[in-house]
């Protein structure tokens, strides 16, 4: 099962975005904005006993083909568990988690990150 298509509810530096998949194999797929500035990456990797799921949002500030400038950034998040043991529930909680500690004072545990506090 995929995500919609489009997907509508990504909203970059105030402004919504609609991204239509512009590939599917598998268990991955691909949305692109029409100008190549935003890309959502969606997969899952299987193997033993573990699951890998991954969201990845690329950021493109030049989207000339013939452009020599590195121009892209990434950011994405992981989530690497055991076939069982861990619930829906845990995985959500254990998500919020992290992303309320980076969110939390107006972003203030993503400033420390991109000034390379650890």
């Amino acid at each position: 099962m995929a995500f919609a298509d489009p997907i509508a509810n990504v909203t970059y530096a105030t402004v919504a975005q609609t991204l239509p998949r512009i590939s599917t194999s598998g268990t991955k797929s691909i949305y692109r904005k029409s100008d190549g500035s935003l890309i959502v990456t969606l997969s899952h990797l299987t193997s033993k006993n573990r699951v890998r799921s991954m969201a990845r949002l690329d950021r493109n500030i030049d989207t000339d083909a013939n452009s020599i400038l590195d121009t892209n950034s990434a950011v994405y998040v992981v989530w690497d568990r055991p076939l069982t043991g861990f619930s829906e529930t845990d995985v959500v909680d254990q998500t919020s988690c992290l992303f309320g500690m980076l969110t939390a004072s107006t972003n203030a545990g993503i400033k420390k990150m991109y000034a390379q506090e650890s």
